[in-house]
């Protein structure tokens, strides 16, 4: 569903890059891909990134530095997805939540948990990318925009959460976790609880864009 930070936005350009690709044969390198396919997401979001148009387009976890780098870590997921009401322009609203400078501090802390992240994705181990997941100066600056946030990780943690963040600019949840079920089962009571509808899905590393039958 699109306006949910789920990178709807991302993944139709990246399809779209794809489709138009193949008619012509298939001449663009991985890079031509994914330069074309953000500049959809400029249309929809006001800048030219590549965060949803480059896993969309390769599937799995993707680093995009000096080149594209590609992981399909073996990681399994819960979406917990409100039915809030969201601005219209979405994006760029939450962007305007995180200031331009942050306290070292902060910063400090948020490299720490990027490093987790990058080495739990190098090892393929789920428990120390959950420990990268806990901590992000950026959904520190989100979350009171997201109704229950708090309240459903303390809950998803409870009941063995391994991770939680806010997917994309939200408002959805992303939750890593090894017993799915315990933890959707008490995710939707809590959501009951706080009055809000939603919809949880299971998610892993899905392949990238490619033609159907």
């Amino acid at each position: 569903p699109p306006r949910r930070g789920l990178g709807s936005s991302g993944a139709s350009a990246a399809a779209t890059v794809r489709a138009i690709d193949i008619i012509f044969g298939g001449v663009l390198k991985d890079e031509e891909l994914v330069k074309a396919a953000s500049e959809g997401e400029r249309i929809s979001s006001g800048s030219a990134h590549p965060d949803n148009v480059a896993p969309s387009l390769f599937g799995g976890l993707i680093v995009i530095g000096r080149e594209i780098l590609k992981f399909k870590p073996d990681f399994e997921f819960l979406l917990a997805i409100p039915w809030i009401d969201v601005p219209e322009n979405k994006t760029e609203y939450m962007r305007n939540l995180i200031p331009r400078e942050v306290p070292l501090d902060k910063f400090s802390r948020h490299c720490l948990h990027l490093s987790h992240l990058m080495l739990g994705i190098a090892l393929n181990d789920a428990r120390i990318f959950g420990e990268g997941m806990n901590y992000s100066f950026v959904d520190e600056c989100r979350a009171l925009s997201i109704p229950g946030f708090y309240e459903l990780r303390k809950r998803a943690f409870e009941n063995g959460a391994l991770g939680v963040s806010i997917s994309g600019a939200g408002p959805s949840i992303l939750i890593l976790c090894e017993d799915c079920p315990k933890v959707s089962k008490a995710l939707r009571e809590e959501f009951k609880r706080l009055g809000i509808p939603a919809t949880i899905l299971r998610a892993s590393p899905a392949e990238g864009a490619s033609p159907s039958e």
